[in-house]
């Protein structure tokens, strides 16, 4: 399966160097996402981590138990929306193909207009969210990524200061996974403008105050949840038996995003100019990579609110081309970029032996 992954990214990749005008390509965008949704769908997960989980989950919520008045985050273990979502997909069929169907479709969808909304490079962008986004959040973690399906599209709303449409958007984040309520913050950062010399020290800054011992994950046990109540104490319990992995903070992916960080800032006068989201792409992106170190002693939380505010790299990493649009190389770090993350990600996962 993972064989057919890789021979779409090569494609993809490849085209991204030689289509100059990549708007073309929108009238083949729905072909590839009907193409990645039946992909999706019908998979063979028996080799994903999460996959087993789902199909228990899904039995677990039996007939009997499908009840609008049992959809409530008071749970304790699973959102509303998958409660919906089996619940649809239970009436549909008895088989679990639908629950898969539905997240695919919800998630690509999602990921694929907020693409075409903010990039004028599509088949860039969709190289760089198949390579490192792809197989985790529409393979794997499928309610996290339609949570950040939503928090990718919502960044339009935000930069537009359209509180109704961000709201919407933001609340069903929310409804899909309980960690995108950090989401709310990208409401708040001003896309029309970047002071290089504040955003500039926000990395070194925060990896100081984690090197002085202080932990924004000791904040998340205070949110009145009782999903992440839940969640924090079981994670607690699994620190103190020590079956919890150490965040490094200088994983290779981590030091990669900070290189493209400042790259960015070095060429911003260059690439401002091409698209009129980047100051708050821009920010989110050094949110994402700064709260993967805040709170690195919570590695759940680390990842998931990171990536929240980190698939504005979708979009950020493309924009090399345009730096100095005639140069080759140019072109080619966005695809080299990609199939780093690619290849990493494939690693973390221990799924390189199964391509």
């Amino acid at each position: 399966m993972l064989i057919s992954v890789w021979l779409l990214i090569f494609f993809i990749g490849l085209s991204s160097i030689f289509v100059n005008n990549q708007m073309l390509f929108s009238r083949r965008f729905y072909i590839l996402t009907l193409v990645l949704i039946i992909f999706v769908g019908f998979r063979d997960g028996s080799f994903l981590p999460d996959y087993s989980n789902y199909l228990d989950l899904f039995k677990s919520y039996s007939e009997s138990r499908f009840s609008i008045l049992h959809f409530s985050f008071n749970d304790g273990l699973i959102e509303p929306s998958f409660q919906l979502i089996c619940f649809i997909a239970y009436k549909i069929s008895d088989s679990s193909i639908f629950l898969f169907l539905i997240y695919a479709a919800l998630s690509i969808i999602i990921k694929f207009k907020a693409i075409n909304e903010l990039s004028s490079l599509l088949l860039y962008s969709i190289f760089i969210y198949l390579c490192n986004f792809f197989i985790l959040h529409d393979l794997i973690q499928i309610r996290a990524g339609v949570a950040a399906g939503f928090a990718l599209l919502s960044i339009k709303s935000a930069f537009d200061k359209d509180l109704k449409a961000f709201l919407i958007y933001y609340i069903l984040a929310i409804f899909f996974h309980q960690t995108a309520i950090i989401v709310g913050l990208l409401f708040f950062l001003d896309g029309n403008k970047f002071n290089k010399k504040v955003w500039v020290f926000i990395i070194p800054l925060v990896y100081l105050i984690h090197f002085m011992g202080f932990a924004f994950s000791n904040l998340i046990a205070k949110i009145p949840v009782d999903y992440v109540q839940l969640k924090y104490s079981q994670y607690e319990v699994l620190r103190e038996n020590s079956y919890v992995f150490e965040t490094n903070i200088f994983n290779t992916i981590q030091l990669i995003r900070i290189l493209v960080c400042y790259l960015l800032i070095y060429y911003y006068d260059r690439i401002i100019q091409y698209n009129k989201y980047f100051n708050i792409l821009l920010k989110s992106f050094i949110v994402g990579i700064s709260s993967f170190v805040l709170f690195a002693n919570y590695h759940v939380y680390a990842y998931r609110i990171s990536e929240l505010f980190l698939y504005s790299e979708i979009i950020l990493i493309p924009l090399f081309v345009k730096v100095y649009p005639k140069s080759i190389v140019f072109r080619i770090i966005p695809i080299l970029i990609g199939l780093a993350f690619a290849y990493i990600n494939l690693i973390y996962l221990h799924l390189i032996q199964k391509i």
